[in-house]
């Protein structure tokens, strides 16, 4: 297989998605803190007015800031998609994606050895 054909057998292979001293980081930062204030904002503005239940939507716009900061994250780690999909549920899990499960060994394979 020469150097620039794409292997399909490789399922965690890297692909460069952003530099690693691409803006992103930098923008990434900017929505966090634009979040962070606006938590404030909303907050501030929803006890100052005695906000009902409903008021709790504006809550929507700190949110929006927040998931777009993680997002910025994510693609400025320069992980594929898959990877990244990978790598979730590991970290909760307290796995690494990484390792592949261990083939039970057959008569055959051992062999083949």
């Amino acid at each position: 297989m020469g150097a620039t054909e794409h292997n399909h057998r490789d399922p965690l292979r890297r692909e460069n998605t952003a530099e690693p001293s691409s803006w992103w980081i930098f923008t990434a930062i900017v929505l966090g803190i634009v979040g962070v204030f606006a938590t404030l904002v909303v907050h501030l503005l929803l006890d100052a007015t005695r906000a009902g239940p409903w008021g709790l939507a504006w809550m929507t716009i700190p949110v929006a800031f927040m998931a777009a900061s993680v997002g910025a994250l994510f693609v400025a780690s320069g992980m594929s998609v898959r990877e990244k999909l990978a790598a979730i549920p590991a970290a909760l899990l307290g796995y690494s994606p990484r390792e592949r499960p261990r083939q039970k060994s057959t008569p055959a394979s051992r062999e083949a050895a």
